[in-house]
């Protein structure tokens, strides 16, 4: 068998035959920080010899290993050890930004190893796009239900997302007694999802402190794609009385009212007399 498949080889060689490559690109869809590195790839397969020469371009420039972007040829992998069963994986890792950004279509060329002369290339176009995540922490009070929520903006397609609780456990969706999942998908529009957790007191009365919550979010759109996880802060609003003892017949008397586990400052505040007017 062995035999066989090599003269066939041979034979296509003489014709002046060049056994085609396959190759394809993996793309990812991610958030951007200048503290990530995120790796786009391309899959090449049907080889017969390994790849020694690829070519990692943005917009027509050329890149090389520096800061930025650090490409990798890969090393070939063969199944059987003849015929056309070889694979190999050729990446390019490229650095984060805090600087907002469009989206990078990359140019992966390959050179055929089948082609002695080294003229016969292949390419493919992995992408690597951004998104956002904005969390929005709240000051609740814990009498009523409340509901958190994140922005998810710049999406090519509807991501997938989950909530994480106080103690590290995924909110069940069919947990309706303590909470009301909307993970944004029915809402979703020109790129933008907003994830909702609705909080019922069955919870939030046992809540005294800053408490976190998490968002999870999974691109959909390019499979492989790394997962994130927001925090959402919920702070209980405590109201603790000033009192204050006086002698009677003073003319004026300042009380007051602290209020802590705030957010942002209080829009309005109301006083009422013990007979429930204002």
């Amino acid at each position: 068998m062995k035999e066989w498949k090599t003269k066939l080889l041979l034979l296509l060689y003489c014709l002046g035959a060049s056994l085609a490559i396959n190759l394809s690109a993996h793309s990812r869809e991610v958030l951007d920080s200048a503290a990530a590195t995120f790796t786009v790839k391309c899959e090449i397969s049907s080889l017969t010899a390994e790849v020694t020469t690829v070519v990692w371009k943005l917009g027509g420039t050329s890149l090389t290993d520096d800061s930025f972007y650090t490409p990798d040829v890969g090393a070939a992998s063969y199944n059987s050890g003849d015929g056309t069963d070889g694979t190999q994986t050729t990446t390019l890792e490229v650095a984060g930004s805090d600087t907002i950004r469009s989206t990078m279509q990359f140019t992966c060329v390959v050179t055929d190893p089948a082609d002695s002369t080294g003229a016969t290339t292949k390419e493919e176009y992995p992408d690597l796009k951004f998104y956002t995540i904005t969390p929005h922490d709240r000051s609740i009070t814990t009498g009523v239900k409340q509901t958190i929520s994140c922005d998810i903006a710049g999406l090519e397609n509807r991501a997938e997302v989950k909530w994480i609780d106080h103690n590290g456990d995924d909110v069940p969706t069919d947990d309706t007694s303590n909470y009301i999942v909307d993970d944004g998908t029915a809402t979703f529009l020109n790129g933008a999802q907003t994830p909702k957790l609705t909080i019922k007191t069955t919870i939030l009365s046992t809540l005294s402190s800053a408490t976190t919550y998490k968002c999870s979010v999974t691109s959909r759109y390019y499979p492989g794609s790394p997962v994130y996880e927001k925090s959402v802060v919920v702070t209980p609003i405590v109201v603790t009385a000033g009192n204050k003892e006086v002698l009677r017949g003073k003319d004026a008397v300042e009380i007051s009212c602290k209020v802590t586990g705030l957010t942002a400052a209080l829009q309005t505040v109301k006083w009422q007399k013990s007979d429930g007017t204002d």
